[in-house]
């Protein structure tokens, strides 16, 4: 039997979904073809870097969803998602960059098979993996069918946190702790952006709260003006220089929570206006901490940031990791 690698309860998908098909209700849909790769996540558990090419949850309201997608990658989502294997359809290679064919084709004779010729189809019309190609084809595929704009359906359900979600979005909280804890320990003018940058993985990876991360591509590294045009690239071997501000965005994966973070510091030689914050700063500061959001926590108490920066000199970091669910 194929090991199954699920973050949540099956009790937590259950709650979604319920939650998703209510949505469907009050928007008079029959079937909703989700492609977001962070909502198939979140309502089967898939967890693959496939979404270069077409797949999606097509959910229903009176059975379980089945996942769709490239056949190669079907053997991961029957590894990851909740659902049954018979609730994984993979489509052949001879769909994939085809100028004769395309995989919307193999969706539509799918749900005619099914019934759904003539359902209230919901897609998420507004959204990077769902192409006006595809929206074609399967409009053709589809004739009697009646499609409408579902673009953040499933986000809107996302919103508000079960227990279960906090517990997990807390843990990344706690990695990030780490990361910029880190940050502030090692950076130094002269040291090279890629060992900055090799350190920030580590501390990821061994996680201090039990569960490590799994590094998506992208952490970037830059000073304010100078290497503005070049805040895409990630990693550079070039040297950290004594400047007023660098900036520092990275990005990791625990299970189910993606965290986006980012940091600012100074490599120069403290000036006044580190040793004493400006008055809107702290103002800022002050009423953001009265704000506190569940599940976020924050790398630095804003409330003491400003001490903080009093005592670190060169290595003050003028910002906060806040991860993101």
């Amino acid at each position: 039997m194929i090991q199954k690698f699920i973050p949540f309860e099956r009790t937590e998908y259950d709650r979604r979904l319920a939650k998703t098909r209510a949505a469907m209700e009050d928007a008079s849909l029959d079937v909703l073809f989700v492609t977001d790769p962070s909502n198939q996540n979140w309502l089967t558990a898939y967890d693959g870097w496939s979404f270069y090419v077409h797949q999606g949850v097509i959910v229903f309201p009176d059975r379980d969803p089945v996942w769709w997608g490239r056949r190669q990658d079907a053997n991961g989502a029957v590894r990851t998602v909740w659902m049954e294997d018979d609730c994984v359809r993979g489509y052949a290679d001879h769909f994939v960059q085809s100028t004769v064919r395309h995989p919307m084709q193999d969706l539509a004779a799918f749900l005619e098979d099914l019934g759904q010729g003539s359902a209230r189809i919901g897609v998420e019309m507004d959204n990077y993996y769902f192409s006006a190609k595809a929206m074609q084809v399967l409009e053709a595929g589809l004739p009697n069918a009646r499609f409408s704009d579902a673009t953040a359906l499933v986000n809107w359900q996302r919103a508000i946190k079960s227990d279960a979600e906090l517990e997990f979005i807390r843990k990344a909280g706690g990695i990030s702790q780490k990361i910029v804890e880190g940050l502030m320990e090692r950076v130094e003018p002269g040291i090279p952006k890629n060992e900055v940058v090799a350190e920030i993985y580590r501390d990821a990876i061994r996680a201090p709260t039990g569960f490590g991360a799994t590094i998506r591509p992208l952490c970037r590294c830059c000073r304010r003006g100078q290497t503005r045009p070049r805040r895409t690239l990630r990693g550079m071997v070039e040297s950290l220089p004594a400047v007023r501000r660098h900036s520092l965005r990275f990005q990791d994966v625990t299970d189910a929570i993606t965290r986006r973070s980012a940091a600012r510091f100074s490599l120069e030689h403290p000036m006044i206006r580190y040793a004493g914050p400006r008055p809107h700063w702290l103002r800022g500061l002050r009423r953001g901490s009265k704000r506190p959001a569940p599940g976020i926590v924050p790398a630095t108490s804003p409330m003491h940031l400003p001490d903080r920066l009093n005592g670190r000199g060169s290595n003050a970091v003028r910002a906060v990791a806040i991860p993101s669910g």
